[in-house]
């Protein structure tokens, strides 16, 4: 992909690129699919409640995103940053969870992937449904849920998502 410059930004794109191709030489490259994910910006969507919270659901969106920063394998865009992108270009997401609307956000936050989900109570026990969206074709690559039996067993749920996303 070359060498950046001093000043200059580097070619995300090319490097990309270039890593799809080694995936191509070697398919089991490990080295090569981290080398992707860190060159990659993923943006963690506010979950979506069902039976639950608005709040409650965006705290748990919340965890997620820490777990996933924690597997030092994401680069994940921070929501300040993702707030107020949105309210810069006057987004208003409100009902938003379906990918084409994800792929439409990702887009705007420059990002590669987008990461969208539910948090449902079904009875005694809660329920984190989440999708890992390609930005350039709308396409969910990939889905997990957990389940946690109460608000305490939360975290530990969004690490065992944290982790499902970190081996693919």
């Amino acid at each position: 992909a070359g060498d950046a410059m001093a000043g200059e930004k580097p070619d995300r794109g090319g490097a990309l690129a270039w890593c799809g191709e080694a995936l191509k030489i070697d398919p089991g490259s490990m080295e090569a699919r981290k080398k992707i994910t860190s060159l990659e910006i993923f943006a963690v969507m506010d979950f979506t409640g069902k039976n639950v919270s608005g709040a409650d659901a965006s705290i748990v969106t919340d965890l997620l995103r820490t777990e996933l920063v924690n597997t030092g394998i994401f680069n994940i865009l921070d929501r300040a940053n993702m707030d107020a992108i949105m309210a810069e270009q006057k987004f208003q997401n409100s009902g938003c969870t379906e990918q084409e609307c994800a792929a439409q956000i990702g887009k705007l936050l420059n990002v590669t992937k987008m990461i969208v989900g539910t948090m449902s109570k079904l009875l005694d026990s809660y329920h984190i449904t989440v999708n890992l969206v390609d930005v350039q074709t709308g396409k969910i690559l990939s889905s997990h849920n957990a389940e946690a039996a109460n608000s305490r067993e939360l975290r530990e749920a969004c690490g065992n998502l944290a982790g499902k996303f970190a081996a693919q």
